[in-house]
């Protein structure tokens, strides 16, 4: 049994996950979007709410506010913070027996060398470009992934690590005034104390 039916209106707080639209959209329902300001913490007023509710409202989707804490280029990243005289080198990091290309610094992307490429390939541009080339130790990115971790639980226990480079936290029991100063708080914070760039 459907919940929703032809002619049902369902109203969606912005920012929302781009799923929610095409969910409604597929019970040929019709997705009310109610505009939310981050400047306001995303807050729904009742003015806001009634605004919207008409006769043929029968839902509203409660959305939560999440944020992706995603390491940068992890793998060089982490073999980076043993070597940091490779800070603005090309580097890449290949999988076990050194078989293809599985982290690229953002040095080494320009110079066009492809993610999961066969490293064999590119051995003449790595010694052509002086790409210094790793093989991958997932014993230490698998012990700085859970420093990051550890660091990300002080500031919500609301977290999902989603894989060893990416977790999603839960924002909703924050008070966050200003959701882009937060982000470069959790970026410094990152940072100083396990030595890994991450974009929020």
């Amino acid at each position: 049994q459907a919940l929703l039916e032809a002619g049902d209106e369902v109203i969606i707080p912005a920012p929302f996950w781009v799923s929610y639209r095409d969910q409604v959209l597929l019970n040929d329902a019709t997705p009310v979007i109610l505009e939310t300001q981050e400047a306001e913490g995303y807050a729904i007023t009742r003015a806001m709410l009634e605004s919207c509710v008409t006769p043929q409202t029968k839902a509203i989707i409660v959305n939560t506010v999440f944020a992706l804490i995603d390491c940068n280029n992890f793998f060089v990243s982490c073999e980076r913070l043993f070597r940091p005289d490779l800070e603005g080198k090309p580097v890449v990091v290949l999988s076990s027996n050194d078989g293809c290309i599985v982290a690229r610094s953002n040095e080494a992307k320009d110079l066009g060398l492809p993610m999961g490429a066969p490293a064999f390939k590119w051995r003449y541009l790595f010694n052509q470009q002086n790409v210094q080339t790793f093989s991958a130790n997932f014993e230490i990115y698998g012990d700085i992934s859970k420093r990051i971790t550890t660091l990300l639980t002080t500031i919500t226990p609301k977290i999902e690590i989603y894989s060893v480079d990416e977790s999603f936290l839960d924002l909703s029991t924050l008070n966050i005034q200003d959701y882009t100063e937060w982000g470069r708080t959790v970026r410094q914070s990152i940072f100083k104390n396990v030595g890994v760039p991450v974009s929020v």
